[in-house]
């Protein structure tokens, strides 16, 4: 359980008559009660009602599904040919057509990875301003973060083409020497965590391309990176 403030109750009143003023100006469907989806046998058994209702609606008119669930929603485009978009990746294009904050749609993102989401991809400026937020320091929001990073499904190049993006941005900013020490051994330490040592030879890949025009910043990042390395894995036997 957490507590919020006064400020913070009212930005969630604010998001929720936000969203209650969006569906009042929704269109309304029909349901298509003649659809075949409603006589298929072995849909009924797989569906449940409310999905096959959402199904049938996208069917009929022609619209695009949104589903957050992978199975159900290739169900819908290789049995019916529904084609079906996750929330997320909605939120995601609203953002790239400027219909929706990307500094809102960061902070939704942390607050559902805090909640326990799966599945949530998170990117750079993700990461970004929960660090801008806390002031730099590793809270339960960028710890959450970091954990997404060192989660071993994760896929290995994915996180580190994100912790790349992040140092480089880190390194050429303004923040305090020692935070930004600091920041980047919690950036490496998640994505060894469930790693082979080699995973930092691919970060060092990385940040020799992203800093490339800037030398000094990439020696020393390179410098910080084996420092840690050599700390980590001092008592094992690298292959």
């Amino acid at each position: 359980r957490e507590e919020i403030t006064a400020e913070q109750l009212r930005e969630v009143v604010k998001t929720f008559e936000r969203l209650r003023d969006q569906l009042r100006d929704l269109p309304v469907a029909a349901r298509p009660a003649s659809s075949a989806i409603y006589t298929d046998s072995e849909a009924a058994a797989a569906l449940s009602p409310e999905f096959a209702d959402a199904v049938a609606v996208a069917s009929e008119s022609r619209a695009v599904l949104v589903s957050d669930d992978l199975f159900l929603k290739e169900l819908a485009t290789n049995e019916w040919s529904v084609k079906g978009v996750a929330s997320f990746d909605l939120l995601a294009y609203a953002v790239m057509r400027g219909q929706a904050s990307a500094e809102v749609f960061e902070a939704a993102t942390i607050q559902m990875v805090r909640w326990r989401f799966r599945g949530i991809p998170i990117r750079v400026a993700t990461i970004l301003l929960g660090l801008q937020r806390s002031g730099y320091e590793i809270d339960k929001d960028v710890g959450v973060l970091l954990d997404v990073l060192a989660d071993s499904e994760t896929e290995s190049g994915s996180a580190v083409r994100v912790a790349v993006g992040v140092l480089r941005d880190l390194w050429l900013s303004s923040v305090v020497p020692h935070k930004l020490l600091r920041v980047t051994d919690a950036l490496l330490e998640a994505l060894a965590r469930n790693r082979a040592p080699v995973i930092l030879d691919h970060v060092n890949a990385g940040i020799a391309v992203a800093m490339r025009l800037v030398p000094q910043f990439e020696k020393a990042i390179r410098r910080a990176i084996d420092q840690f390395g050599q700390r980590r894995y001092r008592d094992e036997i690298v292959p």
